[in-house]
C-alpha cells in the first residue's frame, strides 16, 4: 500500500505518528511523509521519506513567519490565531494545491494526516482517497471547533468545488487511531465517527551520546527536576526566570531544562549552579533519573512523564495545555501552576508537596498499569490494511 502521511512542521506532531509510519514501513507498506521544507530534514533523519510542500515554516519559530502571533497577549485570542488562522488557514492554503498536485503524481491508496493538518482531510475527501486521522488530537468540542475554524474550511471547499460543510461532518467523519489514554479525554470532546484508542508509544528522536554528557556534571544524589516548555512556548524568558528563581537557591534540588533558544540559554547558563540548560536533551534519557517534571502542559510531554512514572507541575501556557493540565490535576497526577498568578511562590509549594507525596506516583502507578492493557500499535495496522 502506498501511503501520504501529512503533518505539520513540529516534533510534537510528528512523534505521535512515528511509531505507526515505522510499523508500516515494516509491513512493507511504502509511505511519504510530507511537510514543510523547514521540517523536512527533521523527519528523513528519522529514517523516512519525506516531501517538502506547502507553506515553509515551523512551529518552533511561527512568529517568524506569522508576525501577528507576537502581538497577541490574551490565550483564548493567540489559541484562535493557531486555529483558524495558522492550522485551517494559511498552511492549508499554501499545502492544498501542493498536496493535490503530488497525490495525483504519487497515486497514494491512503492518506493520514495529522488532526491539526486539514489539507490532507481535504484532498482525501477531494480525490476519493481513503485516510485517516492520526496523531496529536484535537482537544475540543466540535461546537467550538467549528467557530474557530469553519470560515476558514470553507474558503478551502468552495476553491476546491467541495459542497458546503458548516458542522465539520467531513473532519469527523473518518477513523481516528489515537495514541492517547482515555483519561484525558473529558466527555465534552468530540471524537470522529470510529475512533480506535491504541497504547501511546515513547518516540524520541534524540541523540544519546550527546545528551548523556550532561549528566557528567550534575549531582545525581539530588533530586532531579526536569523543565520543559516545548518547541513552541519556550520563548519566554520570564517564564524561565519563575520556573529557575523556585529552586535557584534550594540546594536539594537540581534542575535540567532544555530550551532551543540560544539567547535564553546564554540567560541562564550561569543563572546557579544547581541549573543547567542546554538546547536539547533526550527525554527517554533525563526521565530516567529525575523526580518531577515541570512543563507546559503538551500532549507528548505528560504522557511520556506517566508512561515514566513522573509526576508533573503543568505551568499551562497556550492550545491545549489548559485543558490537559485539568485533567491531569484532576486525575491526581499533577497540579497546576500559573504564570500569571504568583509563579514562583507557588511552584515551590507544588513542588515541595509533590516531593514529599507519594500519592502522586501512586495514581501514575495504577494509570500505567491501564495504559499497558490498551491495543498495541499493531491493531492500528490492521485497521489501516481493512480499509
Amino acid at each position: 500500500m502506498r501511503i501520504i502521511i501529512t503533518v505539520q512542521p513540529a516534533y510534537g506532531h510528528f512523534h505521535p505518528l512515528a511509531s505507526l509510519a515505522r510499523e508500516l514501513v515494516k509491513c512493507n507498506h511504502e509511505l511519504c511523509f510530507v511537510t514543510s521544507k523547514s521540517f523536512t530534514p527533521k523527519i528523513i533523519a528519522a529514517g523516512f521519506k519525506c516531501q517538502p510542500l506547502g507553506l515553509d515554516w515551523e512551529e518552533s519559530k511561527a512568529c517568524e513567519t506569522f508576525k501577528e502571533l507576537s502581538g497577541i497577549v490574551d490565550r483564548n485570542e493567540i489559541n484562535l490565531f493557531w486555529m483558524k488562522h495558522i492550522f485551517a488557514g494559511e498552511t492549508a492554503k499554501y499545502m492544498i494545491p501542493d498536496l493535490l498536485k503530488f497525490s495525483r503524481k504519487w497515486q497514494p491508496d491512503l492518506i493520514i494526516h495529522d488532526p491539526y493538518e486539514f489539507a490532507g482531510a481535504l484532498i482525501s475527501e477531494y480525490l476519493s482517497i481513503p485516510r485517516i486521522k492520526s496523531g496529536p488530537m484535537v482537544l475540543l468540542p466540535s461546537s467550538k471547533l467549528c467557530k474557530m475554524v469553519s470560515d476558514s474550511i470553507s474558503e478551502h471547499r468552495k476553491n476546491l468545488g467541495l459542497p458546503a460543510d458548516e458542522d465539520l461532518s467531513f473532519y469527523y467523519d473518518c477513523t481516528e487511531l489515537a495514541f492517547i489514554p482515555r483519561f484525558l479525554i473529558s466527555k465534552d470532546i468530540c471524537l470522529s465517527r470510529n475512533v480506535y484508542f491504541l497504547r501511546p508509544q515513547i518516540c524520541d528522536e534524540a541523540v544519546y551520546e550527546n545528551s548523556s554528557k550532561l549528566f557528567d556534571k550534575i549531582d545525581i544524589r539530588k533530586k532531579i527536576i526536569y523543565a520543559t516548555l516545548g518547541t513552541v512556548f519556550h520563548c519566554f524568558p520570564e517564564k524561565w526566570s519563575a520556573i529557575f528563581d523556585a529552586v535557584r537557591y534550594n540546594s536539594r534540588y537540581s534542575i535540567i531544562s532544555s530550551i532551543p533558544d540560544r539567547q535564553i540559554i546564554d540567560l541562564f547558563k550561569h543563572y546557579s549552579n544547581n541549573i543547567f540548560v542546554t538546547d536539547y536533551i533526550s527525554q527517554s534519557l533525563v526521565y530516567k533519573y529525575c523526580d518531577l517534571v515541570i512543563n507546559h502542559g503538551g500532549l507528548n510531554t505528560i504522557i511520556s512523564a506517566v508512561l515514566h512514572g513522573i509526576p508533573s507541575i503543568i505551568m499551562p501556557i497556550g492550545a491545549d495545555n489548559f485543558y490537559n493540565a485539568r485533567q491531569c490535576e484532576s486525575e491526581g497526577i499533577a497540579r497546576i501552576v500559573y504564570f500569571d498568578k504568583k509563579p514562583v511562590e507557588n511552584l515551590k509549594i507544588a513542588i515541595e508537596d509533590i516531593m514529599s507525596n507519594k500519592i502522586y506516583c501512586e495514581k501514575i502507578s495504577l494509570l500505567r498499569k491501564k495504559i499497558k492493557q490498551m491495543p498495541e500499535v499493531t491493531k492500528g495496522i490492521e485497521i489501516i490494511e481493512k480499509l
